[in-house]
């Protein structure tokens, strides 16, 4: 019995190997020749392209890290006036104290204090405004409406969801709050 060598047996598939990739390889050219077909399927209509690939949606976000009382602050701008938020889901409305309000011009003691509200301090009455823009970083909302407290009614402002209603998204991760414009 004659032992054919392990190098032949190798060597003898390699070549079986580049012949059939070789065959392969001239076989899906002249598919792409005949139109991306392989003759066993109809191609009367034009080829389409291939749907694009989403892009990727860029936003402008801002990362609040939970302060050490467990609340999450935040600076913003309104009109060039930097103000101090805590952030506040549960407050329907941005609400400004009244001193945030006479920064930013809004002349409060004008205001017509008309909005019952219940707050965590008890009830009060609160003033409507529309805020042009609110920035918090490069995270800016246009339009906010907003509530101006009475004098010593609130001790201070609130980030609340007429603000970020308006983001595409706010989400909790881990020690930050991440909202997204």
């Amino acid at each position: 019995m004659t032992m054919i060598h392990p190098y032949k047996i190798f060597f003898g598939a390699l070549a079986i190997t580049i012949g059939v990739a070789y065959w392969a390889d001239g076989f899906m050219a002249a598919v792409d020749r005949q139109g991306g077909s392989s003759g066993s399927e109809r191609r009367d209509e034009p080829r389409e392209d291939p749907p694009a690939a989403p892009s990727a949606e860029v936003f402008d976000e801002i990362h609040i890290p939970r302060g050490p009382d467990g609340h999450y602050w935040v600076k913003g701008d309104i009109k060039g006036v930097k103000v101090s938020f805590v952030v506040d889901t549960g407050a329907s409305h941005l609400a400004l104290t009244y001193e945030d309000a006479e920064q930013i011009g809004l002349y409060p003691a004008h205001l017509e204090y008309s909005i019952s509200v219940s707050t965590a301090n008890g009830p009060t009455r609160m003033a409507h405004v529309t805020l042009p823009s609110v920035s918090l970083g490069d995270v800016e909302v246009t339009d906010v409406s907003a509530t101006v407290a009475q004098q010593g009614q609130l001790p201070v402002s609130l980030l609340g969801m007429s603000f970020l209603n308006q983001l595409n998204s706010f989400e909790f991760q881990g020690e930050e709050l991440v909202l997204r414009r």
